[in-house]
């Protein structure tokens, strides 16, 4: 038997063995639960909803756990506007868009678009927003939304955000104890 044919057969007499122990098994089960953790929390598509709630003039009781009207004036936002602007953000508030590369002018251009939708939008459907002279509401609006995009794009300026939930996994991964590695191996990024 060779030196080569050697190794191989005590690798997979190694990885037979992780592969029946329960320790190993329940291990690989906890990363990846750390991972689906790491990266729902990254997920910026968890703020649609509370976005939906903000534009509808409602705020978030820890009390109760419920979102309630902030005044009931009764002129509220057109549904159809809740609507269209969630879909809006659904399409851009996802972990493609952090994860992505962007540079600062692809993200100026994209803000630019974002600027000029909202503000055609607002002023060509403003009776059926119910709208009208109502500039206040329409700055909200636009404000809400203008922050969470401009928000999602920063994260993913020159790739830090992928750079960061990457980084943060291999860590993890290098600090499992089933890895031989040292320390110093573990702080190594990429």
């Amino acid at each position: 038997m060779t030196q080569a044919q050697y190794d191989q057969s005590m690798k997979q007499q190694q990885q037979t063995q992780i592969d029946n122990d329960p320790n190993a098994l329940y291990a690989d089960a906890m990363r990846e639960e750390r991972v689906a953790n790491v990266l729902s929390q990254l997920d910026p598509s968890n703020l649609v909803d509370e976005i939906e709630h903000k534009l509808r003039g409602e705020k978030f009781n820890k009390d109760t756990e419920e979102w309630t009207k902030i005044s009931d004036d009764g002129s509220g936002i057109s549904e159809i506007l809740i609507e269209r602007y969630v879909s809006f953000l659904g399409s851009i508030l996802t972990l493609h868009t952090t994860i992505s590369n962007y540079s600062l002018s692809e993200i100026n251009n994209r803000m630019r678009l974002i600027i000029s939708y909202l503000k055609r939008d607002m002023s060509n459907h403003a009776e059926e927003y119910n709208l009208v002279d109502n500039y206040t509401e329409r700055d909200r609006i636009g404000m809400i939304v203008l922050e969470t995009t401009s928000s999602a794009f920063r994260r993913a300026l020159d790739g830090a955000e992928s750079r960061r939930m990457w980084g943060a996994l291999k860590v993890d991964a290098s600090l499992n104890p089933m890895n031989k590695k040292g320390v110093m191996d573990a702080l190594k990024f990429w």
